[in-house]
C-alpha cells in the first residue's frame, strides 16, 4: 500500500499496463525470473529478497540493451535495496 500512496518516491516505479506488457515482450520479467526461485510477471506479485537482488541487477545491466528511464530507475531501486539490505516488492496488481 505504501508504494501506491507514495508513487512519486525515489524507491517506487509505477508502470502502465502498456509498459508492463512491453517489458514482458522484451523479456525483462523472464530475465528476472531466471535469477530467482519463482516466476516474475504481469499477473503476479513478488518479493525479491536481498540475496537475489544483486543477481537481478547484474543481469539487467549486462543483458538488457535498452536503458530507458524505467530501466535506469529499476537499477537505482535495486542499488538502494542492496545498500540498505531491503527487499524489493513487485506488485503487478
Amino acid at each position: 500500500q505504501w508504494g501506491y500512496d507514495h508513487s512519486e518516491a525515489a524507491t517506487v516505479l509505477s508502470l502502465t499496463q502498456e509498459q508492463l506488457d512491453y517489458y514482458h515482450k522484451i523479456g525483462l520479467w523472464d530475465l528476472m525470473s531466471d535469477h530467482t526461485d519463482y516466476m516474475i510477471g504481469p499477473s503476479d506479485s513478488n518479493v525479491v529478497f536481498v540475496e537475489e537482488i544483486q543477481n537481478i541487477r547484474n543481469a539487467i545491466v549486462k543483458e538488457v540493451a535498452l536503458k530507458d528511464m524505467n530501466i535506469m530507475k529499476m537499477i537505482e531501486i535495486l542499488d538502494y535495496a542492496m545498500l540498505h539490505e531491503k527487499t524489493v516488492i513487485m506488485n503487478f496488481g
